[in-house]
């Protein structure tokens, strides 16, 4: 039995997404994995992206052999359901992590649709309960495991966060991620209705307009910075996971899929070694309340409040907890765990 994946292009590294496929792929060279097509690519162009992926699908197939684990990532553009067809032909066994649901956020397939590719595999990955509940209500036969969290490996061995002794005055929230204008507006929302005044904002990622900001002295960017680097350098006290248009709630779309899957954002901050600020209703808060990291708040207005209030105790507890989790994160615990429980099961039935 071999355990096998198949890379592709990935057009670059500037996103959570494609950071946490790469890292999967480098913990699983680590577990003794065959990447069995070509090496991964990283060209934004999407005709060459489209060629050097359907190289890597044909050169993995023929060389994939019977008896093999073959690990996919869903979704799989293009070739996912002729991937599964061939692998089953070659009597390969398949297991599939999944990242996102098309009929969920982008409306691309239906339910009906999605299960049907999906039900091709011998056992599923996902990342929370909520998750595999949602597969189970759908009557999905096949065993379904759960790894809680994307792991999140970093370029070099001397990746590491600044160790602060005390909360920063003000306290430090930061943000990672898109703050396109229209598409993600709490953070300008913020800014004009109920700007911080007991804390202050640091923003790390693209499309965010600082020129639109009225209090630019509470609410910073630095533009895009690697994974790496923010984990050196940021002095935040706290990372926050928030999406969409609303103080007030996750609204739309991205509220109702957060509460069903968990966002790379939170491993991130817990990687720099600080606590999370996650929506009560979200996914991830009960992992955050089950593992004391972080707090949950309704509405983004709470924070001006809630801050000030917890102790330096109460936040050494917290951050203690982080960094905890950490070291899983960094070493690949999470997918190794849920992968190895998946080859047992395989291997026994």
């Amino acid at each position: 039995m071999r355990r096998v994946y198949i890379s592709k292009n990935y057009p670059g590294l500037s996103n959570g997404g494609t950071k946490g496929k790469r890292d999967m792929e480098r913990i699983m060279d680590d577990m003794g994995f065959l990447n069995i097509g070509c090496q991964p690519t990283f060209t934004k162009n999407k005709i060459l992206g489209f060629l050097y992926t359907l190289r890597s699908v044909i050169v993995g197939l023929w060389n994939l052999k019977k008896g093999d684990n073959l690990v996919l990532f869903y979704p799989f553009k293009k070739y996912y359901s002729f991937i599964c067809n061939i692998a089953h032909f070659k009597g390969a066994k398949l297991i599939t992590l999944i990242y996102d649901f098309g009929y969920y956020r982008r409306k691309r397939v239906t339910r009906k649709q999605e299960k049907k590719k999906l039900s091709k595999n011998n056992y599923l990955l996902v990342v929370n309960k909520q998750m595999k509940q949602e597969l189970q209500d759908q009557d999905y036969k096949m065993p379904i495991g759960i790894f809680h969290l994307w792991d999140v490996l970093s370029d070099s061995p001397d990746t590491e966060p600044i160790e602060k002794t005390k909360l920063s005055n003000p306290i430090e929230v930061i943000y990672a991620g898109n703050l396109k204008p229209g598409l993600h507006d709490f953070m300008y929302m913020l800014d004009k209705e109920y700007p911080p005044q007991n804390y202050k904002y640091t923003i790390y990622g693209t499309k965010f307009s600082e020129g639109q900001l009225i209090n630019d002295d509470k609410i910073h960017g630095v533009g895009f910075v690697p994974t790496d680097d923010i984990i050196k350098t940021t002095t935040g006290d706290w990372g926050l996971v928030w999406y969409g248009n609303s103080i007030w709630e996750i609204d739309g779309a991205y509220g109702e899929y957060l509460k069903l899957t968990t966002s790379h954002k939170p491993c991130t901050y817990m990687r720099c070694h600080i606590p999370v600020i996650s929506w009560s209703q979200a996914a991830f808060a009960d992992f955050v309340r089950e593992n004391n990291v972080g707090i949950c708040v309704d509405s983004l207005n709470q924070l001006d409040e809630i801050l000030p209030k917890i102790s330096q105790e109460e936040y050494d507890v917290m951050k203690n907890n982080a960094i905890e989790i950490s070291k899983k994160l960094e070493n690949g615990y999470h997918f190794k765990t849920a992968y190895f429980e998946a080859e047992k099961y395989l291997m026994n039935n």
